[in-house]
C-alpha cells in the first residue's frame, strides 16, 4: 500500500508541477504579446526565451510512466460519446388503445 501511495504522490506532484509550468508558459506568451504591442522587439526575445526554457522544463518532467495518460482510458467503451442520439421508443398499440379511452 506504500508504494501505491507514494506513485500516486508522485503523480499528483507531476500533475502539480506540469500545471505551474503550463502557467508560466502561458504568462511569458502574454509578455510576449504586449512586448509586440509595444515595439520592443529585445523584450519580445528575451519573453520568448524564457517561454522555451518553461517548455523545456514542462517536456522534462519524468515520463516513465506518464501520469498524465494513465489514469485516462486509451479507447472509449463503444456505445459512449456524443455522436449517439437516445430517442423515445415508440408506444405499443395496447398503449395507444389505452390512452385513447381515457
Amino acid at each position: 500500500m506504500s508504494a501505491r501511495i507514494t506513485a500516486l504522490g508522485t503523480i499528483l506532484v507531476s500533475f502539480q508541477q506540469a500545471d505551474e509550468l503550463k502557467q508560466e508558459i502561458s504568462k511569458w506568451q502574454n509578455r510576449a504579446q504586449a512586448a509586440h504591442r509595444q515595439g520592443d522587439r529585445d523584450l519580445v526575445r528575451s519573453a520568448l526565451k524564457e517561454k522555451r526554457r518553461y517548455k523545456r522544463l514542462l517536456n522534462e518532467l519524468p515520463s516513465d510512466d506518464p501520469p498524465f495518460t494513465a489514469l485516462v482510458p486509451k479507447r472509449q467503451p463503444p456505445g459512449s460519446g456524443a455522436t449517439e442520439i437516445a430517442l423515445p421508443l415508440p408506444k405499443s398499440e395496447d398503449e395507444n388503445n389505452g390512452s385513447e379511452n381515457e
